[in-house]
């Protein structure tokens, strides 16, 4: 769509959003904490460029949470540590096969976070509430939910034996921010399930990407997930944060849309092959 990438680079001209600018000074370490669930939160983004009022909004949430390392992983990056940590297994060629970089990150953010345990964050998203009042030291696992309900998606509910243990079991459970130790089990279910419907999806074309991405590895995939282990294991050890993390998290990041200034966005393609 030429006509809507011309309209975003007008609007940067005008709100004064170029050049871009750099993110590195965002990403550095800090001593490990006593929490279950790692102090590292992992990023990614094609670039380490931003414009400059996303920049604005990353810094406050970087500068709320000085007791966490923040990494950054870019295209090449995040090939790289699928390749290291999981070249050997069959998800790595979901991964390498993805036609779509959101497919993608969502793949190697269930990988990283089940290989390392610690936190994620969409790079558009945030949170105004420090990570240290949202994550127990014993805590295993801190999820939230959309306020999308599952049906309006698709013909999916929650099965009955497992909706009282959920505050909101007819709403998508969000893949833009999460919290888990290592090796948690629904991490585990999640990376099988996508390997699971990889038949059903590979060079399969589709109408609406980005409602496909969803099913196969975003968040109804996550949801669909955490259903099925709490079904196969109903003692799993979890914390659910309300809604939109008791109503703290940012979803979309003022001035976020400027990183599709260079490039289109998947919700922009129809008609295609999201994996080969």
């Amino acid at each position: 769509m030429p006509g809507k990438r011309i309209r975003r680079l007008l609007k940067a001209v005008l709100l004064d959003e170029l050049p871009d600018k750099r993110i590195d000074h965002l990403y550095y370490r800090v001593s490990a904490g006593n929490c279950l669930i790692p102090n590292s939160v992992y990023q990614t983004w094609e670039t380490n460029t931003l414009g400059r009022t996303h920049l604005k909004g990353l810094e406050k949430f970087r500068q709320l949470n000085p007791d966490y390392s923040f990494e950054l992983f870019d295209n090449e990056k995040m090939s790289s540590y699928m390749k290291e940590f999981y070249g050997s297994n069959s998800i790595y060629e979901v991964f390498d096969n993805a036609r779509f970089g959101p497919l993608k990150a969502d793949i190697w953010r269930y990988c990283i976070l089940y290989q390392r345990g610690g936190v994620y964050f969409d790079i558009n998203k945030s949170l105004n509430l420090p990570l240290r009042e949202l994550i127990g030291t014993n805590d295993r696992a801190v999820i939230s939910f959309e306020q999308n309900r599952v049906k309006a998606s698709i013909d999916w509910e929650a099965p009955t034996e497992i909706r009282s243990r959920l505050q909101h079991p007819e709403l998508i459970i969000i893949n833009w921010g999460m919290a888990f130790t290592k090796g948690h089990p629904f991490l585990r279910t999640t990376i099988q399930n996508i390997l699971a419907d990889y038949p059903k999806w590979k060079l399969k074309m589709v109408a609406n990407v980005k409602d496909a991405v969803t099913r196969f590895s975003g968040p109804l995939m996550l949801t669909r997930s955490i259903w099925e282990t709490l079904q196969k294991m109903p003692d799993t050890d979890f914390k659910q944060a309300e809604i939109d993390f008791y109503g703290r998290g940012n979803p979309d990041v003022k001035g976020s849309w400027s990183r599709y200034l260079a490039r289109r966005s998947y919700d922009e393609y129809s008609e295609s092959i999201i994996v080969t």
